[in-house]
């Protein structure tokens, strides 16, 4: 495996699982993996403070972020919009 960092999104591309672009909306894993940074988390529409998330993972609220390295945390972004799907719509 080998990890691309670009604008703040890393990639892990995986060569025994390349699939289609159509792949993408189905919701099933494609390669490569995105995850996405602490920052980055707002362009999906999470605004939840570092904390917070912190508290939801622990509880089992959140998904669990992947340790990129011993200083840094990134989730998978095929989590993210799975949980993003759960969540209640407002109206």
């Amino acid at each position: 495996m080998r990890r691309i960092e670009a604008r703040g999104v890393t990639m892990i591309s995986q060569v025994a699982k390349k699939k289609s672009n159509e792949a993408l909306g189905s919701g099933e894993e494609t390669s490569p993996e995105r995850l996405l940074s602490y920052q980055h988390l707002a362009e999906v529409g999470i605004l939840f403070s570092r904390v917070h998330l912190r508290r939801m993972v622990k509880k089992g609220l959140f998904p669990a972020p992947v340790r990129i390295s011993p200083n840094r945390i990134s989730w998978r972004i095929n989590d993210i919009k799975s949980w993003v799907r759960t969540r209640p719509i407002a109206g």
